[in-house]
């Protein structure tokens, strides 16, 4: 069941995007590198934008267990570049496990783009590291295609 992030969901959240940032970091140790004091972080600011009007904050329910969640912002683009309204961006977007990206995956991103153009936002831009394969599987079958990558390197 999808529903609006409450504030004792938040402790939920952040114990899945910190296992999301320790998988991210397996997979590029700098660019992901998770700050010592993350989930300490996480915490505080989930805890600010859960509740807002002005933000999208969704959590999936199973069995009484959270397991998935989504924060999406309704943004103006740059001003070279007009879409035609809001963007919705959405960053901090995680499940338990891959096997539920196309069930609760799914389910979380519809119903926040859903919200979102009720809000009036007229584009979506969906963070997905690139060797999140599960991830990327159902933004394509959801019909959202890549804009942009970033490459990275050390110094």
């Amino acid at each position: 069941m999808i529903h609006d992030a409450k504030a004792e969901d938040v402790a939920a959240m952040v114990a899945l995007i910190e296992a999301a940032r320790r998988r991210l970091e397996e997979w590029q140790p700098q660019f992901w590198r998770k700050a010592e004091a993350s989930a300490a972080m996480s915490e505080g600011w989930f805890g600010v934008l859960v509740g807002n009007p002005e933000i999208i904050t969704l959590v999936s329910e199973t069995d009484g267990k959270i397991d998935g969640f989504l924060i999406a912002m309704l943004q103006d683009a740059p001003p070279v570049y007009s879409p035609g309204g809001k963007t919705c961006l959405i960053d901090d977007f995680a499940v338990a496990g891959d096997d539920l990206w196309p069930g609760t995956g799914r389910d979380l991103l519809r119903t926040a783009l859903a919200r979102a153009r009720d809000k009036g936002a007229t584009q979506t831009v969906v963070v997905a590291p690139d060797a999140h394969t599960a991830k990327k599987a159902m933004l394509a079958e959801e019909g959202l295609s890549i804009a942009s990558t970033w490459w990275t390197s050390a110094l």
